[in-house]
């Protein structure tokens, strides 16, 4: 049997061959992109709040325009510095123009991922050529994973979104050495703001990367053409001016709580109950853009084969960002997000080489066949299990819309092996691009609403403003549901070990408490006053684990009253 990376025997030439199916591939991914980029601002505000990182973004906007202090972010009462304030500003603004909602904030999110998007195509096209640059881009707008955090991860979608026109600006500057200048300086607008964004990790990590690139091509000499003092007043114009009125207004300690303790400490230390080996983020690498992940490691074998200097700049890119944070005490997989524009590029630029009929190496053609063949088998396993879990077994009678995606990545997975056994290559690369954008669309458009009825912010919240009254306080215990300040209009008391919880019990008349079933148990034990429950919700699926949904217990949170809460 014939190589599946190599191109088909018929009356045409291999050439030939080649170049009807590149025109067939390059107008069919323009279509799925443009797909892709609609389907951002489809239906933002049909979902309610994502508890943690979304509800951050709603919520201390919304405080700032309240107050009309832009310098000081605060939630839930309590000032919120351990991040800076562009994203803040951001949503703030379209609250202005937009009003208050859901909806502006995540209308904001997806134009950051507009941004990371067409950054990731300017990078292609100009490493390579404009068929690159379209399928770079659409790998990062379809992977499912990418669209769901455009509607929920704001502040690590800006992040990678500035950095990725910072290196966005640099390979330019490098392409274009009659307009350097202008380049430079948008790469360096790029570093000010993801700074802005998010501290100076933007500045350390791409630091590092220009070094070790610059060491590596031996091409040091180049630092001097950098503009580095232009580079650091540009950067601090950006950033200085925040800065310096929080310290007129607060002094040194949120400065040093957040440079030192917020930046050094989480590298240093670990922050909350973790326990990540060091090849945490293999696993990261291989699913963030699935599904087209796969094709990682013959991309990065082939880029290295080639030794151009703008493939090893994106080679360095992704190592050095995950290098870093192997290393560090804490880990989150959104630590390396900024390397997807790189890692998309590199996967476009290898599968439009095999799909034009370009010389690659065994090795490289190899592990191509490998990426795609256990793509295959892992959309037929998920999407098969999805179906089964959903459609069959109705394990989760409440979300029988799911079956439908998980039939589409079934579908796809078996159609990616069909064709690979076929050796075709360019019909290949388009059934997982379709495959992705119409689990996208079904997920946006059919999931996306039911899945309501696992975020129990909302109904509870609706029904504490009908009966609670405004002075009642309302707690978590142990339970971390910050959308619920967004939804009641002012703060809830979050309250960790059973001691607190039974003083704060003791000292109200009556109080609400947000807690999980064995929770409700624990405090019933520790105090003698009467407890209630008033309202039972299912927490979101994937915060449940294999053997409950499989025995059909998902988790629950409660909504329980206390004293004369109970009458």
């Amino acid at each position: 049997m014939a190589s599946p990376w190599s191109l088909p025997a018929d009356d045409t030439s291999d050439t030939d061959h080649a170049a009807v199916a590149t025109v067939s591939l390059r107008n069919a991914l323009r279509v799925l992109l443009i797909a892709s980029a609609i389907l951002l601002f489809v239906d933002v505000g049909g979902s309610s709040i994502w508890d943690a990182n979304e509800a951050f973004y709603v919520e201390t906007p919304r405080q700032m325009v309240l107050s009309g202090d832009y310098v000081s972010p605060t939630f839930n009462g309590e000032p919120r510095l351990n991040k800076p304030v562009l994203s803040y500003w951001v949503v703030a603004g379209f609250y202005k123009v937009l009003g208050v909602s859901v909806t502006s904030e995540r209308l904001a999110i997806a134009l950051g991922t507009l941004i990371l998007i067409a950054a990731t195509f300017v990078i292609g096209r100009t490493i390579a050529n404009t068929d690159t640059g379209v399928l770079a881009a659409l790998i990062i707008a379809s992977a499912p994973r990418v669209m769901l955090w455009s509607r929920r991860i704001f502040i690590d979608m800006y992040f990678t979104s500035f950095l990725a026109v910072a290196l966005m600006g640099l390979v330019l500057a490098r392409a274009h050495p009659d307009h350097r200048r202008r380049y430079l300086v948008l790469m360096y607008i790029g570093l000010g703001l993801a700074m802005l964004t998010k501290g100076p990790a933007a500045l350390v990590l791409p630091g590092l990367v220009l070094v070790v690139f610059l060491l590596w091509t031996r091409q040091s000499s180049e630092l001097k053409s950098l503009m580095l003092p232009v580079g650091l007043v540009i950067i601090a114009a950006i950033v200085v001016p925040w800065y310096a009125l929080l310290y007129q207004r607060d002094g040194w300690k949120p400065l040093y709580d957040f440079f030192v303790g917020e930046n050094v400490g989480r590298y240093t230390e670990t922050v909350g109950l973790q326990h990540r080996v060091a090849w945490f983020y293999l696993p990261v690498l291989l699913t963030d853009l699935l599904p087209w992940s796969l094709f990682l490691p013959a991309a990065l074998w082939a880029a290295w084969r080639d030794r151009s200097a703008e493939t090893r700049l994106l080679i360095v890119w992704i190592g050095v960002f995950v290098g870093v944070f192997t290393f560090s005490s804490t880990k989150q997989d959104l630590y390396i997000f900024p390397i997807v524009p790189a890692v998309a590029v590199l996967i476009a630029d290898v599968l439009y080489r095999a799909v034009g009929g370009r010389t690659l190496s065994i090795g490289v053609r190899r592990l191509m066949t490998i990426g795609a063949v256990i793509t295959g088998i892992e959309l037929v396993a998920i999407g098969g299990g999805a179906f089964w879990i959903v459609g069959v077994a109705r394990l989760i009678p409440q979300l029988p819309q799911a079956a439908g995606v998980g039939a589409v990545l079934a579908l796809g997975g078996v159609v990616t092996l069909l064709l690979l056994y076929r050796s075709r290559l360019s019909s290949t690369v388009l059934t997982l691009g379709v495959t992705a954008v119409v689990a996208n669309w079904l997920l946006v458009t059919t999931v996306m609403r039911p899945f309501e009825q696992f975020k129990p912010v909302p109904p509870m919240s609706t029904w504490l403003r009908e009966h609670a009254s405004p002075t009642t306080v309302v707690a978590h215990y142990r339970t971390v549901l910050p959308s619920m300040t967004y939804y009641l209009g002012r703060p809830i008391t979050q309250v960790f070990d059973i001691e607190a919880m039974t003083r704060l019990v003791d000292r109200q008349a009556s109080m609400y408490v947000v807690l999980q079933p064995h929770e409700y148990e624990e405090l019933q034990g520790a105090t003698r006053e009467r407890l209630c429950v008033i309202d039972r919700r299912i927490l979101p699926v994937f915060d449940a684990k294999l053997s409950e949904v499989l025995s059909r217990r998902l988790p629950e949170v409660w909504l329980v009253g206390v004293k004369g809460a109970c009458q």
